[in-house]
């Protein structure tokens, strides 16, 4: 019986080097194709269905609801500042096109903010003129660069009266400027600021640095798909 017993565990034995050996071979294998995707280019066809949230684990959105910074409060008048920052903006280049948004009309007896805007619809025509801008169909951004030289500058201004209005606080003007234009910001500045400051901040310099020259290049029927109501009717 012990020497049963005995043969038994040497057998036993065999059979988990076996399968240790066969499990480092699979870990090689695995190395291997880990280097090969590192080192790989992967074209991917269809990437609209590859990035749709419900038909794609690839971008499956997990956890418990929570809403986007500003756009909720507990304060009825702070609600939704996500979506007026950017209208502020555009509010801005609307008012160079011959209409007056929200923000122009809050603004009308500032004679600061009547000189940024005097000074955007200058600088605008000429960059028509220079056909950095267009016209037709609508205001249409052609140049980023002359964007950044000529435009960035002026709305980060104009932007500053929206931060004002929402409280900023422990920062000049120069330094937000400095801010919103080169992302360029003191430690210790930055440890003095609300959190909320912090967000506001770096959501607009998100807006003026990325999201609105993208939006300006769009032009509407081509970028975004929208008809006017005759369109429509045809």
């Amino acid at each position: 019986g012990k020497k049963l017993f005995m043969n038994l565990i040497r057998d036993k034995n065999k059979t988990l080097s076996q399968q240790v050996a066969g499990l480092r071979t699979e870990c090689d294998t695995c190395i291997t194709i880990f280097r090969i995707f590192q080192s790989a280019v992967v074209m991917i066809d269809e990437v609209d269905m590859i990035l749709h949230p419900l038909k794609s684990e690839l971008h499956w959105p997990i956890g418990n609801k929570v809403p986007l910074d500003f756009t909720s409060s507990p304060n009825p008048g702070d609600q939704g500042l996500r979506w007026r920052l950017p209208l502020h903006l555009l509010d801005a280049v609307f008012y160079c096109t011959g209409n007056v948004g929200p923000a122009v009309t809050s603004l009308q007896d500032s004679r600061e903010a009547t000189t940024v805007l005097e000074e955007l619809k200058r600088v605008i025509t000429e960059g028509c003129r220079l056909k950095c801008l267009q016209s037709t169909p609508h205001l249409v951004l052609l140049s980023t660069a002359f964007y950044d030289k000529e435009l960035k500058p002026l709305l980060a201004r104009w932007m500053q009266f929206w931060l004002r209005a929402n409280k900023l606080s422990g920062m000049t003007d120069q330094q937000v400027s400095r801010y919103l234009q080169h992302g360029e910001m003191d430690d210790a500045m930055g440890r003095q600021l609300s959190d909320d400051h912090m967000k506001m901040l770096n959501l607009s310099r998100e807006w003026l640095r990325c999201l609105l020259p993208h939006v300006l290049s769009k032009v509407d029927r081509v970028g975004y798909g929208l008809l006017l109501p005759e369109d429509i009717a045809r």
